[in-house]
């Protein structure tokens, strides 16, 4: 892994090299246009500094309604494929106790499989009609290097991509402060530390010209591990759908626990045996060949499906997760 001075030497290196074009047609950038240069760079070489690994997390989202959820999870991944193991928590107003899950998740090549081993249920998705939300959204290239697991920070920092944008751009100390103000009155404001692999460390969105359609604020807190690789330790983020800061309707909070960036990973990680699955599972396939039957029954009898349609409507395991 690059270490700090590392990441800084290739940064200016490749701003030497003018490998990064802020060559946009409309967009105006007031202060020092180099130092947008130089956050794109470093995050592109953050995002991509982590291509392996495993951590543990925890995952907190309130909100203003009355529902939260929590999970607890430990998360391997290898170039894009990932299986998780978690723990999961709902709280709902209209329900006297918490629903609790736990599952184990394997996403591959676009297949998403999960097993509920208290059903027992599992699904093999084929067809990318599956998905998950924020709460496992956990690996590095979701959820450390971009804006609330949707465009990498290094696009937002980058005036080609926001044409009908001014930005702002200057140095206070070791942070880098950006402001970025789109036509229709929407402003972003971020800062980076340079002291911190030049990561995002806070940012604030206000939509509409006094911020009243939308707000919201992120914090990060990095860390360095003794490789001198800087990781992600606490993101938190606020959405206020009123516009009022102190009126938040909904809470995210993130905490990594534990992070390895070169773990051991076994051989059948990625796999649906390594589910080890208890013999009697009801296991679905949807997709181009859809089917259903039970783990380890060869003959495969005609009521499984008449047994599993009736689990999901009493116990609701059709979907891994939802976003909040």
């Amino acid at each position: 892994m690059r270490s700090p001075s590392l990441l800084l030497a290739a940064t200016i290196l490749l701003l030497g090299s003018s490998k990064v074009s802020l060559a946009a047609e409309r967009a105006v950038v007031h202060g020092d246009a180099s130092l947008l240069e130089l956050l794109i760079t470093a995050q592109k070489t953050n995002i991509a500094s982590f291509p392996r690994g495993s951590l543990t997390a925890e995952v907190r989202v309130v909100q203003a309604n009355g529902f939260s959820n929590a999970v607890e999870a430990s998360v391997v991944w290898e170039g894009e494929r990932t299986y998780w193991e978690f723990d999961t928590e709902d709280i709902s107003p209209d329900r006297p106790k918490p629903l609790k899950t736990r599952r184990r998740m394997i996403e591959d090549a676009g297949i998403l499989m999960v097993y509920f081993p208290g059903a027992p249920y599992a699904q093999i998705a084929t067809d990318r009609s599956a998905g998950y939300g924020d709460r496992l959204r956990l690996r590095p290239d979701q959820a450390w290097f971009n804006f609330e697991g949707n465009n990498d920070w290094a696009e937002e920092f980058d005036p080609a991509k926001h044409p009908d944008s001014v930005f702002t751009v200057g140095a206070d100390g070791d942070l880098i402060v950006v402001e970025r103000k789109q036509a229709n009155g929407n402003l972003l404001r971020l800062r980076a530390s340079l002291d911190k692999g030049a990561n995002v460390v806070a940012y604030e969105d206000q939509f509409g010209p006094s911020g009243e359609g939308f707000w919201r604020e992120g914090k990060y807190d990095w860390v360095q591990d003794s490789a001198g690789n800087w990781r992600l330790q606490r993101y938190e983020y606020k959405r206020a759908f009123s516009g009022d800061p102190d009126d938040f309707d909904l809470t995210y909070v993130l905490e990594v626990s534990a992070f390895d960036p070169d773990p051991i990973i076994a051989a059948d990680r990625f796999q649906f045996e390594s589910f080890d699955l208890a013999d009697g599972t009801i296991v679905e396939v949807v997709g181009a060949n859809p089917r259903t039957y039970r783990h380890g029954d060869v003959n495969n009898p005609q009521d499984v499906l008449e047994e599993l349609a009736r689990k999901l409507r009493e116990e609701g395991f059709a979907a891994p997760d939802a976003a909040p």
